[in-house]
């Protein structure tokens, strides 16, 4: 007799043999999930549907922030979604954004992979960089030339950019939006790279709004990259990927920002002729650290400082899109030379960070509060006088003024969700089950 013949295995055997090994992985993977549960639980949240999760929920948010909110004051302090298989967490209170975010900070400072922003140039900035060495030395970097007392330092060129701003405000007030980016560019063009520019139509201003204009529209939007990544690999030519030419437009741009003024402040301090610019400072910091010149990527790092510098306009055009987006309180807009000059010390306050981007909301304020105007106008002439402009001297002469700029930011809030964070390790927060991997939302508004 000859050897058994064995009959091919059916298509029934196949799908047998696929459902035991499908079970089997569900299996393993539900047994690793108690494992890391512990017996706690995941926050409570809205109910979702199966397989996509809270999908649906996200895109048809409007007003996120408010409808966080909501979610928090029926669920509690942290709320979980889930977008397929994306765990998302909502912190809804100051205490339990102290706890996971500072305390916990190792474990939370990482930042969720965005696709769209190494195609437009953006991918140094701090805000979306990856929590690990690469974004230390970039924070070294920036903090050596941006903390508090730095800071001061800076003090004369916001007050000759923040007079031109005033000069043109008063010449030609219906360009409100425009003297407010060239204020805000011409100042750190300034300041980093000892560049003077004396108008709006410099080529550097004009470059400046292009990149920050282009960046925030394709990274603040619904990007079909954001959801499908492998897009970002289709050529421009075939149809439906006009979108790669936004794209290309816009890194050209960006690159330029972050490439021609540092090849023209690196030209003059080879050349011995640079000034105490914070471009040149870092420059000259690395030919006196050995260890720091060896750094390959050092001027790299030092160029990226010049460009995250600038995402402040970014910050600030959401401000004034937000501001212009009632035309009926647009058009109640007025200016006169004492607003002007309360303007000037918002500016100029210990709040500059934020100042830029609050400015334009001070002037909706103050045309939607009249009453509030005409008393820190009282303040102002009783303090200074009408001879000149506040400085930084009369600060803590001016109580009322004070208490308006922070109810301003109180009451108009710039950014009302704080920048996405995502957690590293499995944590919890409450008692309640954090997965690793998690984007953490905290809802300031």
């Amino acid at each position: 007799m000859g050897p058994p013949i064995l009959a091919e295995p059916s298509l029934k055997s196949w799908a047998a043999l696929a459902a035991l090994i499908f079970v089997f992985v569900l299996l393993q993977s539900h047994r690793r999930w108690n494992h890391r549960l512990r017996g706690r639980r995941l926050p409570p949240g809205p109910k979702g549907l199966p397989i996509i999760g809270n999908a649906l929920d996200f895109i048809r948010l409007e007003n996120q922030w408010a409808v966080f909110k909501d979610w928090c004051s029926q669920h509690g302090d942290l709320v979980y979604l889930r977008v397929a298989s994306q765990h998302i967490v909502i912190i809804g209170s100051s205490r339990l954004a102290t706890e996971l975010l500072e305390k916990r900070s190792s474990n939370t400072s990482d930042r969720p992979v965005s696709p769209v922003l190494p195609l437009v140039g953006n991918d140094a900035a701090f805000s979306a960089m990856r929590y690990g060495q690469t974004w230390r030395e970039h924070r070294r970097a920036f903090w050596q030339v941006f903390h508090p007392r730095a800071i001061q330092e800076y003090r004369d060129v916001q007050q000759v950019y923040l007079r031109r701003f005033l000069h043109k405000l008063l010449t030609s007030p219906e360009d409100l939006e425009e003297h407010v980016r060239y204020m805000f560019a011409a100042t750190m063009m300034k300041i980093l790279y000892d560049i003077d520019t004396q108008d709006n139509n410099n080529e550097l201003i004009a470059k400046v709004h292009e990149a920050m204009s282009c960046s925030m529209d394709i990274v603040t939007g619904r990007h079909p990259i954001d959801f499908c990544p492998w897009l970002q690999y289709l050529p421009s030519w075939i149809p439906g990927a006009g979108f790669q030419h936004a794209l290309a437009k816009c890194k050209a741009a960006v690159t330029y920002v972050k490439e021609v003024p540092y090849a023209l402040t690196k030209a003059a301090s080879d050349q011995g002729s640079a000034s105490s610019c914070t471009i040149s400072v870092l420059l000259s910091r690395a030919e006196d650290d050995p260890d720091m010149a060896a750094k390959a990527n050092y001027e790299e790092i030092v160029k990226n400082v010049g460009l995250v510098a600038f995402e402040g306009e970014m910050t600030c055009r959401l401000a004034i899109r937000r501001s212009n987006a009632d035309a009926e309180l647009s058009r109640r807009f007025r200016y006169s030379q004492s607003f002007l000059r309360s303007a000037h010390l918002l500016t100029e306050g210990r709040y500059s960070t934020q100042s830029f981007s609050a400015l334009m909301s001070l002037f909706l304020a103050m045309s939607l509060y009249p009453e509030v105007q005409r008393k820190a106008q009282a303040e102002l002439d009783a303090v200074i006088g009408t001879a000149r402009l506040p400085d930084f001297n009369d600060r803590e002469s001016l109580p009322y003024v004070n208490a308006v700029i922070k109810e301003l930011l109180r009451w108009h809030v710039i950014l009302p969700l704080g920048l996405p964070h995502r957690t590293v390790e499995d944590d919890e927060g409450d008692g309640y089950f954090i997965p690793a991997g998690t984007i953490i939302l905290p809802n300031t508004w």
